[in-house]
């Protein structure tokens, strides 16, 4: 077994199973029956909610703590969802930051709330339980 190298136990994982970016080509540890181990699972996918109809193309979106700064969802040309504030496309985790004026302290969808005052965070967990429920 080698030693922890990374800063984190992923790192050390990919260096121990060559899953990282420096693997050899071809190799993933699928072929060892897993996943990959550097996807994160349960991850927000802003695409996701437009396609399941929970949000809506074009939608307007606001930062909890004022309601003035907002944002809207767009589709970008390679079919990816993200938002626009002004001209500039950017993901929910960089507005949370230009709103903030700082790295979120916690996940950026707690920052963000549709028109009805339901955040972003509230829409992914409560799919989420409902889904583990069913």
């Amino acid at each position: 077994m080698g030693r922890l190298v990374g800063r984190n136990k992923n790192d050390f994982i990919e260096r121990e199973l060559g899953t990282g970016i420096n693997s050899p080509p071809g190799f993933s540890d699928s072929s060892l029956g897993g996943n990959p181990v550097t996807k994160r699972k349960n991850k927000f996918d802003l695409s996701h909610f437009i396609h399941e109809g929970t949000l809506k193309d074009g939608q307007t979106l606001f930062y909890v703590s004022d309601p003035s700064k907002t944002c809207k969802i767009n589709k970008q040309p390679n079919g990816e969802f993200k938002v626009i504030l002004g001209k500039e496309v950017m993901t929910i985790h960089a507005f949370a930051q230009r709103c903030l004026g700082q790295d979120p302290p916690d996940h950026a969808t707690k920052w963000i709330r549709t028109e009805n005052g339901e955040t972003l965070y509230e829409i992914w967990h409560n799919e989420s339980a409902f889904e583990d429920a069913a």
